[in-house]
């Protein structure tokens, strides 16, 4: 269940986004070519992570300063150190990653997420200010990116933060879905409406030819369907017409 929880968004749409058994296979392949190497053996790499599991920020330390493996080591599953302290929710690794000169902030595991993409879809407002405020790492990325991961889950301190700082309400994932699409289809109308107050086009379709009135009229989210049709007749003039099957 908890695979189920931290994948989620990749399951929301009704064609998969990415081969994941290529970029596993691509990934193992580094893994083992990092560690042939390197003169560290797989059983350091496991105990780093655990560690980061266990929030041991002596023993994480200790395997950087003394045993010499990067923060940026990913483990057997793809996910690089920052980005899985996050998920884990391990603050004490997480402030120390965060703040660490050799830490890549924009580093992405094998499903192409990166911290900031998960600190907003955990509803971590005070990571996601620490990395735009303070490191200043970019809020768009192409492909799926945070502003999609925070409008999925109903973060709606963190969606408004981040069109605040210049992310892009018309963000399109690898099938062209939009952060908007997403907001309408879970009845996240908030976020819907900062999304429309920063310019989001409620015309743009995904590859299956869906809109967000789609989205959320299939969903059964009558308000923001009926919201984003009133807005469309006054936009165009004309009664949306939805999509047939």
């Amino acid at each position: 269940m908890k695979f189920i929880k931290y994948f989620y968004i990749f399951f929301l749409l009704t064609s998969p986004l990415i081969s994941f058994g290529e970029d596993a296979c691509r990934f193992n392949k580094r893994y083992e070519t990092y560690n042939s190497k390197s003169d560290f053996y797989i059983a350091e790499i496991d105990d780093f992570f655990t560690a980061i599991l266990l929030d041991d920020i002596d023993k994480v330390k200790y395997l950087i300063f003394r045993v010499g493996l990067s923060p940026n080591t990913f483990n057997k599953h793809g996910n690089p150190a920052l980005v899985f302290s996050i998920r884990e929710g391990s603050n004490k690794v997480t402030s120390f990653l965060l703040d660490y000169k050799d830490t890549d902030l924009e580093v992405q595991n094998i499903y192409g997420e990166n911290p900031l993409m998960w600190a907003a879809y955990l509803g971590k407002l005070d990571i996601v200010k620490k990395l735009v405020d303070i490191k200043k790492v970019n809020v768009n990325k192409v492909g799926w990116s945070p502003i999609h991961y925070a409008a999925s889950t109903g973060q709606n301190e963190i969606a408004e933060y981040l069109l605040v700082n210049g992310a892009n309400p018309d963000s399109k994932s690898p099938n062209e879905t939009t952060p908007m699409m997403l907001a309408a289809r879970h009845g996240y109308i908030q976020i819907v409406r900062y999304l429309l107050n920063a310019g989001a086009d409620i015309s743009a379709r995904n590859q299956q030819g869906m809109t967000a009135i789609d989205f959320a009229s299939k969903a059964s989210q009558k308000e923001i369907s009926d919201g984003l049709s009133s807005r469309w007749r006054k936009l165009y003039g004309e009664s949306y017409k939805p999509l047939t099957n």
